[in-house]
């Protein structure tokens, strides 16, 4: 008897591990930021490059945490670099695909592009962020993803996801 219930523990053990999600995600995000405060309507002005790498960390089936960096180096007026602390709550949530609703605020770079009159003598200024996030699965691991953020109350990121859980 004891041998039997041994043997039905030691099976179930990579059963039950297998059935539990990751609970940790890594995210690679490239895209392009668009500015509300620019002066010029050429599209260099109004787009610039942007990449970020997002971690978080699942509390439950719905609520996601975690830390967002972000990096804009194109030139002095543009340039963002910082990160986000954000939080995460699905809006729908299926086998395939997935939305959230995030929100973040963090510290970064005060490039004069954030503010309306374009003068601003502060090197570092609050960040502050709402994202709407939707996500494809590629099998257990792997997402992709397109992530639509209003940002400083100045520029809208648009970007592409590419995401892995741990």
């Amino acid at each position: 008897m004891r041998r039997t219930l041994l043997l039905l523990s030691l099976l179930s053990m990579p059963l039950s591990a297998a059935a539990e999600k990751p609970r940790t995600t890594v995210a690679l995000k490239g895209g392009v930021s668009v500015f509300f405060n620019t002066q010029s309507f050429a599209l260099g002005h109004l787009m610039k490059p942007a990449v970020r790498l997002e971690g978080t960390y699942a509390l439950d089936d719905k609520t996601r945490v975690g830390v967002e960096l972000v990096g804009q180096l194109a030139g002095e007026d543009y340039r963002l670099i910082g990160g986000y602390f954000t939080y995460a709550r699905a809006l729908y949530s299926g086998a395939v695909y997935a939305m959230e609703l995030a929100g973040g605020a963090g510290i970064g770079t005060a490039p004069k592009i954030l503010y309306k009159d374009l003068k601003t003598d502060n090197a570092v200024t609050i960040w502050s962020q709402v994202a709407l996030r939707h996500r494809w699965a590629l099998g257990s691991r792997f997402n992709l993803g397109i992530d639509v953020a209003f940002e400083n109350l100045s520029t809208v990121a648009l970007s592409g996801t590419f995401g892995a859980s741990l």
